[in-house]
């Protein structure tokens, strides 16, 4: 044997050794990379959704809305928007993939971190509104989705947007009789001057809740509502009956979702009933242009007004959880349970312009009117 050919039987085992140690060295390494642990962010995120779901586990905000057991799929966002983490809460079966984060860091959330559907999942997000949806597949479960930042942790958008959305996904799972005509037509629904004063009204009794606890004088307020009410879907112009079918039924859909919103962030947020004291979130001093009023008027109204007229059926023993998921809206139950005669409808209402100064209210609907 040449010294060439016995250079190159030597080279061959060596050269293979190389490659298994190479290989040996790598997969040790690959057996050695951990996932970072959830941020301080993070852990009071976990946090607030633990303390959340523990306060509906009680069944005395809305009895049924188990969000202690609503699969959700977190996707956390970077300042430049870039998804960094995914965290699986409440999974209904194994994911593969998905890593248990201990109780401790968990804050006593059942929560894993999965980041391999977090890129598909931020994608989705983002072909939609951008930060959450309803439903998202994961295995045979649908997720509820959103994506959230260490800011909205900070200022608490994270957790509100989390009770009020998850909420929806309740509304949606077969439980709740979807009241028949119900629309949503916001470009088509009626702004007038007049109907504008009658909306102004309704808010500013929107504004006393849920400040306000005395049973009697709620049972007035009430009164008031319904009374008010049937005023706008009087004065309706619209070809579809859009006060009727569309903001009835939206105080119903949106105005739970407030009410539940609202109650819980008032339970597990420190300062939130001073930062926010009413149900509304409506501010006229911030109305400068016509199509704000549109917006104010035609949609964000209901959130506020719905929640404050569950406050009040509530606060009268009402059962407002088998009353308004069946095919009856807020108003119709308020209306049902008060019975009200018509002349007692004419008297509140004027009572109301009179507590909140009527002269003053068509003054800002004419302000508001005439924004261009």
């Amino acid at each position: 044997m040449t010294i060439v050919n016995k250079i190159k039987h030597i080279h061959i085992p060596l050269y293979m050794a190389l490659i298994v140690g190479l290989l040996t060295t790598s997969c040790k390494k690959k057996e050695e990379v951990t996932i970072a642990p959830p941020s301080i962010n993070d852990k009071i995120f976990f946090s607030q959704l633990k303390q959340a779901s523990d306060e509906l586990a009680k069944g005395d905000i809305w009895r049924g809305y188990n969000f202690d057991k609503m699969p959700m799929y977190f996707v956390h966002r970077d300042a430049e928007g870039t998804p960094t983490q995914g965290y699986l809460v409440n999974p209904v079966e194994p994911v593969l993939g998905a890593t248990k984060v201990n109780d401790t860091e968990s804050k006593g959330l059942d929560v894993y971190r999965y980041d391999l559907a977090m890129g598909q999942a931020d994608e989705q997000l983002k072909a939609g509104n951008g930060l959450f949806d309803f439903y998202y597949p994961i295995g045979d479960t649908d997720y509820y989705l959103q994506a959230y930042t260490d800011e909205q942790v900070g200022d608490n958008w994270a957790i509100t947007v989390a009770v009020h959305e998850c909420f929806h996904v309740f509304q949606r799972a077969g439980t709740w009789t979807t009241n028949s005509g119900a629309v949503v037509d916001r470009d088509n629904y009626p702004i007038t001057q007049e109907l504008l004063s009658y909306q102004l009204l309704l808010l500013k009794i929107a504004e006393k809740m849920p400040q306000e606890t005395d049973k009697a004088q709620l049972r007035t307020y009430l009164e008031m509502y319904v009374a008010l009410r049937e005023q706008e879907m009087k004065l309706d112009p619209s070809r579809g009956q859009l006060v009727k079918f569309m903001a009835n039924n939206q105080e119903e859909r949106e105005g739970s979702a407030q009410y539940v919103e609202y109650l819980v962030s008032a339970r597990i947020l420190s300062g939130y009933t001073t930062q926010r004291p009413s149900f509304t979130n409506i501010n006229l001093a911030q109305l400068f242009f016509q199509p704000q009023v549109k917006q104010a008027f035609s949609f964000n109204i209901w959130y506020g007004t719905g929640a404050a007229a569950l406050y009040m059926l509530a606060s009268q023993g009402v059962d407002i959880e088998t009353q308004v998921q069946t095919d009856k809206n807020v108003y119709e139950v308020a209306a049902a349970y008060l019975n009200m005669a018509e002349t007692q409808k004419s008297t509140v209402l004027e009572q109301a312009k009179v507590e909140f100064d009527w002269a003053s209210i068509q003054k800002e609907a004419s302000r508001l009117w005439a924004l261009q």
